[in-house]
């Protein structure tokens, strides 16, 4: 819809604000954390770019969302994820929360986190455990 926040960066702007009150908040671990690699089961590897730092702090970004989608201008929400899962046996067992959606996720005691519920009503994600 024209004239949305959508369209005229006011999500954008959003988006950032909040990163950067996480970043404000755990200022040591994004001053100091190493980034570690996170991959997605192989169906989505090539649809996720994500990274942990110091077990702390995971991000989450869609890639290649068009083709996800297939050719819709579409959000990537949860259904789309299918039965896709971020791979994170470094926070087995550990509860996140989204500091865009305020939403708490689990992850399994296996290390993995359905992209389903990582992408339930935001399309990007950061992730604390604080």
């Amino acid at each position: 819809m024209p004239g949305s926040a959508r369209d005229d960066g006011r999500v954008k702007l959003w988006t950032v604000h909040r990163a950067l009150q996480l970043r404000t908040r755990m200022a040591e671990v994004f001053r100091r954390g190493e980034y570690v690699a996170v991959e997605a089961t192989k169906d989505f590897a090539g649809h996720v770019i994500s990274f942990i730092r110091e077990r702390r702090v995971l991000a989450v970004i869609p890639r290649f969302a068009f083709t996800l989608m297939e050719g819709k201008a579409r959000l990537p929400l949860s259904g789309a994820w299918g039965r896709g899962e971020l791979l994170v046996p470094q926070m087995a067992g550990m509860l996140l929360r989204n500091a865009f959606t305020g939403e708490h996720l689990q992850v399994g005691d296996e290390g993995t986190l359905p992209l389903q519920e990582v992408f339930a009503h935001f399309p990007v994600a950061l992730f604390s455990a604080d």
